[in-house]
């Protein structure tokens, strides 16, 4: 995370506070927009920032859009609860993820911008790699927990290590 601590514990939190609010607002551009209305200086205009006031609050443009996408992540898990416990019911995730895709129709921009951003960060050097390869240990985690739950309850074969 770019934000540092420059003094007072306020300004601390003003600055996290503005970076929520850039993430937030780059949520609704690029849903609205689609990605390829997703630029810097289009994000910046959006929050009243100039490209330079809003790259303070990152890295860079690919740790931006890496934490928009780990935004939406956030946001689509309280929304539709889809691996919320460590072993959810196997219904509870198909359930989710079924109202997740349905959502993503809603928004091809930031679904976009998940597939473009997931190409460029199957490089190892890439900065959203490792989000890319926590979310995929993440949700793994989940349907091989739901799964074994459904094992051993006897309503999904057991021939599958989960």
């Amino acid at each position: 995370m770019a934000q540092r601590r420059t003094g007072t514990r306020g300004s601390y939190a003003k600055g996290i506070a503005k970076r929520e609010e850039i993430l937030g607002r780059a949520l609704d551009v690029i849903a609205s927009e689609g990605y390829s209305g997703a630029s810097v200086k289009e994000l910046a205009d959006a929050v009243g920032l100039s490209q330079a006031g809003l790259l303070h609050y990152f890295d860079s443009k690919e740790e931006l859009f890496t934490e928009i996408l780990r935004k939406r992540d956030e946001l689509d898990v309280a929304a539709f609860g889809a691996g919320t416990a460590e072993a959810p019911a196997i219904e509870d995730v198909r359930d989710g993820y079924l109202r997740i895709v349905a959502h993503n129709a809603d928004v091809p921009g930031l679904v976009q911008l998940y597939a473009r951003l997931s190409v460029a960060a199957a490089d190892p050097g890439h900065p959203a790699h490792a989000f890319f390869a926590d979310r995929g240990r993440a949700l793994r985690t989940v349907f091989a927990g739901a799964i074994a739950r459904a094992q051993a309850a006897g309503t999904v074969t057991d021939r599958a290590d989960p």
